[in-house]
């Protein structure tokens, strides 16, 4: 989803890359430099539960989303929000269920501009 999403992010103009982070802690200083390296923003995407307002942060992308970061460095977070009802036909239907698509990323990456 993600390389999808940044294909078409790139072809509009909004160039994207894609980091596959498959582990943590992460290395000394690395969040850092990926802040530094996009001042616009991060998005994060998990087939996990990310939580919600009521909720807070959880997961990767609460990690990244509440770790310091320089002023105007925005972060958006894409996954599980509620994962109280769910269809169980696969993890595709269940990534269209709770938003994890490339429209979703494409609009998350949009709105780290505006």
């Amino acid at each position: 989803l993600a390389e999808k999403a940044a294909g078409i992010l790139s072809s509009n103009g909004i160039p994207t890359d894609v980091h596959v982070v498959n582990g943590l802690p992460f290395p000394d200083g690395w969040l850092d430099k990926v802040f530094s390296a996009y001042p616009d923003g991060v998005v994060t995407i998990e087939d996990g539960l990310i939580g919600t307002p009521g909720t807070d942060a959880r997961g990767f992308g609460g990690l990244v989303m509440t770790a310091p970061r320089p002023d105007g460095v925005t972060v958006r977070c894409v996954g599980i929000g509620d994962p109280r009802i769910a269809p169980s036909d696969g993890h595709h239907e269940v990534w269209d269920h709770f938003g994890i698509t490339t429209s979703a990323l494409v609009d998350a990456v949009k709105s780290c501009a505006t």
